[in-house]
């Protein structure tokens, strides 16, 4: 049977673990306050919760102005993401003079201090295009390669392929989609190597 103490120990790992993640304060006394309020939430308090929610429905108006904007610059525009993470936010890459761009969406977005203009060599058009020409591709399939699911990393600027089979050789697959996409194209981390976005 688990003790009282061993309970607590688990909560306190867990919340610390949440927090951490999470961009939130998991020095003692922040800790220790969430485990005190009994927070519906877990690991955040109810103030905590609602300043999040805050931030998100923030963020979100800011990503719909810029996909708003990036329809008048489907040329330019490369794609917008968001984080919740501390000190993170929206993040819009567009080709071409960057500070057009930024300069224009200053002005229409509803907190421009959480958007963050990249520059970018690929639009998000050009490479949502690229998974029907990888599929067309010979060599690539000759490689190996059949694609089981391709997503665009926004900040990355890239496309993500994830392969439906192991790859004979991983490495001679990457040197072609390097040769061939000029960065454009990247394969998913194999599986069980972990995993991090740009």
């Amino acid at each position: 049977m688990t003790s009282a103490d061993d309970l607590e120990a688990r909560a306190r790992a867990h919340v610390i673990e949440l927090r951490e993640r999470e961009g939130y304060p998991a020095d003692p006394a922040s800790v220790d306050a969430v485990l005190a309020a009994r927070s519906p939430y877990g690991w955040i308090t109810v103030a905590e919760h609602e300043a999040r929610e805050v931030r998100r429905a923030t963020l979100v108006a800011v990503v719909e102005a810029v996909e708003d904007y990036g329809l008048d610059v489907p040329d330019a525009f490369a794609g917008v993401a968001y984080s919740m993470a501390a000190g993170d936010g929206v993040h819009a890459g567009f080709t071409g003079d960057v500070t057009v761009h930024e300069a224009a969406l200053r002005g229409r977005v509803p907190d421009p201090s959480v958007l963050t203009v990249f520059p970018a060599r690929w639009s998000f058009a050009e490479l949502e295009r690229l998974p029907r020409t990888l599929r067309k591709d010979d060599d690539l399939r000759a490689a190996g390669l059949t694609v089981r699911s391709a997503e665009v990393d926004v900040r990355a600027n890239a496309l993500v392929v994830t392969p439906r089979d192991d790859l004979p050789d991983r490495a001679a697959v990457e040197r072609l989609l390097a040769d061939r996409y000029a960065g454009a194209v990247r394969l998913s981390p194999p599986a069980g190597a972990g995993c991090s976005s740009g």
